[in-house]
């Protein structure tokens, strides 16, 4: 018996901060025995975005871990934070110097796996809105997480509490 790995990207530990929240086709309103619109107000409205931590980087797909409460095949709103190094230095600093820029990814990810985890959930989603270059975008910065996580010597951040640690800085 011969076991294959049928994974098509990478997976990388990280430990990036991120913003989730349930997004779903819809949702039922209902409303009360009275005629008045105001009681539909605390019923919509837009997403309300929870604090999460990246703890797993593939490509399209994510390891995320948060205090939401998803289920599998519910479609949420993912936003992280990449950071992305440019071997574009000046020559003032050197031939080696890298340039460290922002990047805010924003997308759609359909839940595949949820699972309890001490403070909230670890939820494994896959990012669907995306085009060829978006998902060649998200190869590069799995891969530059593979060689600065290899650099160190294959050391994986501790994710335990992270997603704690997160909110306290946030709400701080």
């Amino acid at each position: 018996m011969r076991f294959i790995n049928r994974r098509r990207f990478l997976r990388v530990p990280v430990s990036k901060q991120a913003f989730v929240a349930s997004f779903p086709f819809s949702r039922q309103l209902s409303k009360g025995s009275g005629n008045n619109e105001d009681e539909y107000a605390g019923m919509w409205g837009p997403p309300k975005f929870v604090p999460a931590v990246v703890t797993e980087l593939a490509g399209p797909g994510l390891r995320i871990e948060s205090r939401l409460e998803a289920k599998v095949a519910d479609r949420i709103l993912v936003m992280l934070k990449l950071d992305e190094e440019n071997g574009r230095g000046s020559a003032e600093a050197g031939q080696n110097s890298k340039i460290t820029a922002s990047k805010i990814i924003e997308d759609i990810g359909e839940v595949r796996q949820v699972r309890p985890i001490k403070n909230g959930f670890s939820i494994a989603v896959e990012l669907t809105g995306l085009n060829d270059s978006d998902v060649s975008e998200l190869i590069r910065a799995t891969n530059a997480a593979s060689l600065k996580a290899g650099n160190k010597g294959q050391n994986v951040p501790d994710v335990e509490n992270t997603v704690e640690s997160v909110v306290e800085t946030m709400t701080a």
